[in-house]
């Protein structure tokens, strides 16, 4: 896709785009969130469409509802920056795709990002190391307090810092430390 359907603003093409009840009740199965608990999340693009994401099921994922508004800006800040020519569409896909909190605290005002925002990104924005398993759909490290997949229930497994985590039903099926 060229800048020009993203630049100045997003256009209804992209908005068109948006993903079907069926793809987010999809996303909501994989992370294993029931239906009584959805109302506390939204279904996001990790990589928004105003930067070219798609509505791929890897990059969709459950957002708790009180971070969407820290990342919406992040978004829009992002968004404005490409088209100001300030960092490129790969750069600003890459940050808000490794670790939006850090893209947040970056690129957007350093003190307060909410908390308890699940990302399926890793922590750092290093390559995930060879030895961590299992990997999220977009092939990065889980961490604890990241939602499960349906098919990880039970499961253990090693976090991208090497330590050993499980996937339990703590309030929601969650990896935890082992």
């Amino acid at each position: 896709m060229s800048l020009a359907a993203i630049c100045p603003s997003v256009s209804a093409v992209l908005e068109a785009r948006r993903p079907s009840t069926a793809v987010k009740d999809e996303v909501y199965a994989e992370y294993g969130i029931a239906a009584g608990q959805r109302h506390r999340y939204r279904i996001d693009h990790l990589v928004p469409l105003e930067l070219d994401g798609s509505n791929s099921i890897r990059n969709l994922w459950p957002q708790p509802i009180g971070a969407s508004e820290a990342k919406d800006r992040l978004e829009d800040t992002l968004h404005s920056m490409v088209c100001a020519g300030r960092i490129t569409l790969a750069g600003a896909q890459y940050a808000i795709r490794t670790n939006w909190v850090r893209a947040y605290q970056r690129y957007v005002s350093p003190p307060t990002v909410p908390s308890a925002a699940p990302a399926p990104a890793p922590s750092s924005a290093a390559p995930p190391p060879a030895s961590c398993y299992p990997k999220t759909n977009s092939g990065n490290c889980y961490e604890p307090g990241e939602f499960c997949r349906t098919a990880d229930r039970g499961m253990r497994g090693v976090a991208g810092d090497g330590k050993a985590i499980i996937c339990e039903d703590n309030n929601g099926w969650r990896w935890e430390p082992a």
